[in-house]
């Protein structure tokens, strides 16, 4: 019955879906379903869905030569933003507890509001 084209509205139907789909139209859902991820090549990595806060973090990282002046980065070699990439946060280390923790009040959710929070980036 999971196949099965007859479903609870058939009988507001005009015509009777087709069985099968064309060839067409499986190699277009393929493709679109190919698009999604990167493939096997990278572990299917899915492209996220880009939200405002994704975009103020990309456009700092594309900026980043002008945050230090003195420190050389490589020139951007893309026009937009990538399609597949993905977002962690840095895990703190038990031994690590006294000497380079960020406390939590200090702690924020993007780069964005890390600079912004920055006495030392203000001025």
């Amino acid at each position: 019955m999971k196949k099965s084209v007859i479903g609870p509205d058939f009988e507001k139907k005009d015509a009777v879906p087709p069985y099968s789909e064309s060839k067409h139209a499986l190699k277009l859902k393929r493709r679109a379903e190919r698009e999604k991820s990167t493939g096997d090549g990278w572990f299917n990595m899915k492209a996220p869905e880009i939200t405002q806060e994704l975009k103020g973090d990309l456009q700092v990282l594309k900026m980043r030569a002008s945050l230090d002046p003195k420190r050389f980065y490589k020139k951007n070699d893309r026009d937009g933003f990538p399609k597949y990439f993905q977002v962690g946060t840095v895990v703190d280390n038990a031994a690590d507890f006294y000497h380079s923790r960020i406390p939590k009040k200090e702690r924020k959710r993007t780069i964005v509001e890390e600079l912004l929070a920055d006495a030392e980036f203000r001025q």
